[in-house]
This record gives structure tokens, sequence and C-alpha cells, in this order.
């Protein structure tokens, strides 16, 4: 027993990563598993430089790329981003000059396209779609994190006995989540200046919802409603890859043993748009300029 330039420029995207075998496959218990964006159906979408300019359609099924498959090829290129105690600070400085030499096939040069599906519902009086996005974050870190994907599954189990004498089969559950990390004040373009200031404000461990107002009619509304996605245009920053887990211990009225892995991809947001994953069309801008849609946070 144990105790308790979005744009028509040129293909760009060169790295190939195995693609799951069906759009359908999903984690147990998770998020849709996304596959691998393929070359060919990107080449007229995505460039490496900065500049997008916004196309009528993406396209049709799009899924952007899996961050599930980014995050397990950042995990083993991290390693090589360290220093170790063989090498003075002058070698490490001059071995790490050009990350992209040290995360290939992985760039930061190269954009990276995430989606993720939006739960909305319609506002006939207002004319509106409204959606909304998770955040989290805490109070003393500069970067606020989007999950995209996670896996929640029961790995063992096991008989405890605590303190008082009580006996209960224990299960072991593991959850992994597969998120994008981006700095908040940097980001201030699509989530409001204010974003850093609700994490500070809030306790240690925080999680906020930014909501979208869409004008739409009716009848587009009843046609979109239920293929709306969010899609994030990035940039894999240097550092890459972040970690945390946390243990959770197992209880009498909650007998169960969590660990939760939250592997957190180090980005620079460019775009952010929403569309739809049935027809590729591009349906609001989330970019902070005059004609795009406002986040709201709170």
């Amino acid at each position: 027993m144990r105790a308790m330039s979005f744009a028509a420029i040129t293909a760009v995207l060169t790295i190939t990563l195995p693609v799951t075998a069906s759009c359908a496959e999903k984690y147990k218990h998770g998020k849709q598993l996304q596959p691998v964006i393929q070359v060919n159906e990107v080449s007229s979408f995505l460039s490496i430089n900065e500049n997008f300019i916004l196309p009528l359609h993406l396209p049709t099924k799009f899924l952007g790329h899996n961050p599930r498959e980014i995050i397990l090829i950042a995990i083993d290129k991290l390693p090589a981003l360290k220093k170790n105690q063989f090498e003075t600070t002058e070698e490490y400085v001059t071995r790490t000059f050009e990350p992209d030499n040290l995360i290939a096939p992985l760039s930061t040069r190269k954009v990276y396209a995430f989606t993720d599906e939006l739960h909305s519902r319609y506002i006939a009086d207002e004319g509106v779609i409204t959606s909304s996005i998770g955040i989290g974050s805490k109070s003393d870190v500069p970067n606020a994190d989007i999950t995209l994907s996670y896996s929640n599954e029961v790995t063992g189990s096991y008989v405890a006995k605590n303190a008082y004498g009580a006996v209960l089969d224990v299960s072991k559950n593991t959850g992994t989540r597969f998120e994008i990390s981006f700095n908040k004040v940097e980001s201030s373009k699509f989530f409001g200046k204010n974003l850093n200031e609700k994490f500070d404000n809030g306790p240690y461990n925080t999680n906020i919802s930014c909501f979208m107002d869409i004008p739409m009619t009716a009848v587009e509304a009843k046609q979109e409603i239920d293929h709306l996605a969010i899609l994030y245009i990035t940039n894999l920053k240097p550092n890459l890859l972040s970690s945390e887990t946390n243990l959770f211990q197992p209880e009498i009225r909650d007998p169960v043993e969590r660990k939760n892995t939250s592997y957190k991809l180090q980005v620079k947001i460019s775009e952010i748009y929403v569309y739809s994953r049935e027809s590729g069309k591009i349906i609001a801008s989330l970019n902070g300029d005059q004609n795009s849609v406002k986040l709201k946070c709170n």
C-alpha cells in the first residue's frame, strides 16, 4: 500500500512532418488532434516574411499545423539550446548564435499556423455571433498561454491508506496540454493594453476569457456558426519551449492522483483571424486595426 504574408507569395514551408491518418482522430478524452499541414496545401497562403495580406479563403477543412507534433519535435531539440557544463559561456554563445541550425526542421524564420475551434452563439437582436477564447497566466510571469489541444487518460491504479486508516482505490490520471505562449505586452494589439493588469491584479493562477462580437446576418450565421475557428499566425521564438508539471495527491472525496503537464511553445503572434473550417472563408480579422473585430478580455 502507498501513502496518499499571409499572402499569395512563394511557397516557403519546407518542413515535412508526420500527418495523422484522419482529421477525425482524437486524443483519448481530449480535443481533436490536428494533422500537420502539408506543403502543397499551404504554399500559396503562408510566407516567411511577416507582411501578411489577407486572402479571401483558406483551403477547405483547414486545420493548420499540429501543435502536438511541433512540440514533440521541440522537446527533442531543446537540449541543444541549453548550455552544458563542459562549455564556456563564450563557446555557448557562439554555438547558439544561429538557433535555427540547432532546431531544424523547425525554424524561427518560418510561419506556423495554429487553429482552434470556437464555441459560438448568435444574438439575433444585435445581429452578431459572439465567441470567446480562454487565456491562462500567472501574476509574476511575462507570458500568457492558449491551450490548443490536450489529452487526459487513466494510466494506472493502486490501493492507498491514509493516516486515519481509511483504505480506498486510487486511479492515476495523466493530463497533457499543448499550448502556445506569447508575451502579454508584445501582444497587446490583439488582447488590449490592460491584459497584463488583468493577470497582475488577479490570483496567482488566473484564467480569463476574451470575447468577440462578429456582425453577421441570421442567414449567414446559420451556415457558419458550427464551423467557426480561430487562426493564429505565428513565428517561433529562439527559446522555443517551456514546460510545467503539477502533481495533485488523492483525497477521500476525490481518490485520483493527477499529474498535469503543460508544454508551452514560445511564439510571437503576427496575425489572428476567425474563419470557417467548412469553407475556408475568412470571417473576421482580430488584428487591432480600424476594421477589425475587437477582443474584450475580462
